[in-house]
């Protein structure tokens, strides 16, 4: 494979002028169909660098119209617990470009071009703003204030997803999932009443975010999901082009969501660290057991709940390292479970013997 100039091969990873930004594994960007791999490397390794004054300004902004809701030890009870930012790898921006390809083969002329490839990308750019707070009229308040930055020009958002779990076809078994953690607390009539309030699991009131969003002429579309995840996803376009993607999302749910990632990364086809591999390989796309597919589905959509829970009825407002115990055939899968709590083995640690709980995966 020929490689652009000011790159070299250092073990499987090239390296651009040493930068670390523009760092990827070789034999990442092999196995790409119908391209001339040294041309694509050097679009995405442009894009990677050229994305960098952008993520910058997109820092500033979120500061600028956000920093008076962010925690600190002088405010502790602000709405905000931390606002984070990130620019895109070149190596998943290499294995997205592989998914359209797979998926949707049309669109190959397109991506062989960096602007195509721009302009495919969703989140080159990425913002998560992690929510301290369960208020609903707080979480309103920060998307005013996002909407206030769009009208004055600071951003251009061109979309909000409000993301939230829905019960549709589980209406037993969250009764009975209510009903085995809480016992007596809570009845039949309440977990109804549950059921049928759309907005209970949301981070937002659906009323308050139409009115907001009528008065600032921002499109808002409401997915329901089967995953039991819940955020909210506000899509942005720099001045230059680039395509980003700001997420707000309650700080149990992220640390749930880290490593869940994982499960719906093998769930989905998608490429997984090797020593996860051939314990993933029962809820992959190709497995036939639907047994355990099933079941690693309805675990992470009630995990996700449990986290979401634990702000309504538990009332805590810290994050909370309890997650939702696996079921006992799932543990016997060694699927990264452990009797106490969710874990994932060490494959990422320094460490190889160290069990690293899923809220504490290095980086």
């Amino acid at each position: 494979m020929a490689l652009p100039n000011n790159c070299r091969i250092i073990g499987k990873s090239i390296s651009t002028n040493n930068n670390p930004i523009t760092n990827i594994r070789a034999d990442k960007i092999l196995n790409v169909p119908y391209f001339d791999k040294s041309v694509l490397f050097r679009d995405v390794i442009d894009l990677t660098k050229e994305a960098v004054e952008s993520k910058k300004k997109m820092d500033a902004i979120l500061r600028k119209c956000l920093s008076k809701y962010v925690a600190d030890d002088n405010n502790p009870d602000r709405p905000i617990r931390e606002i984070k930012g990130r620019i895109k790898t070149p190596e998943s921006t290499m294995e997205k470009v592989q998914g359209f390809i797979q998926n949707s083969p049309g669109l190959a002329p397109k991506l062989r071009t960096k602007a195509g490839i721009k302009d495919e990308i969703k989140d080159l750019i990425g913002n998560k703003i992690v929510l301290r707070s369960d208020d609903k009229k707080d979480t309103a308040t920060i998307l005013k204030e996002l909407f206030k930055a769009n009208k004055n020009g600071d951003l251009n958002i061109t979309e909000v997803e409000i993301y939230y779990p829905t019960l549709k076809g589980k209406e037993e078994d969250f009764v009975q999932f209510m009903q085995t953690q809480y016992g007596k607390k809570i009845s039949r009539k309440e977990c109804e009443k549950i059921i049928g309030d759309k907005d209970y699991f949301s981070y937002v009131a659906r009323n308050e975010i139409d009115k907001l969003a009528e008065k600032y002429g921002i499109e808002v579309k409401y997915p329901p999901r089967n995953t039991g995840y819940t955020a909210i996803h506000v899509s942005t376009i720099s001045p230059d082009g680039f395509k980003g993607e700001i997420q707000i999302v309650g700080c149990n749910v992220e640390k749930l969501s880290n490593v869940e990632h994982q499960y719906y990364k093998a769930k989905c086809g998608k490429k997984v660290d090797p020593a996860l591999k051939a314990a993933f390989e029962p809820i992959m796309p190709q497995s036939e057991n639907t047994e355990i597919k099933d079941l690693t589905q309805d675990y992470t959509f009630f995990a996700y709940i449990f986290e979401r829970l634990k702000a309504k009825i538990h009332y805590k407002q810290k994050i909370d390292t309890e997650f939702l115990r696996a079921p006992k055939r799932l543990l016997d899968l060694q699927l990264g479970f452990n009797q106490n709590a969710p874990i994932i083995r060490g494959h990422w640690a320094r460490n190889k013997n160290i069990d690293w709980k899923m809220y504490t995966i290095p980086q």
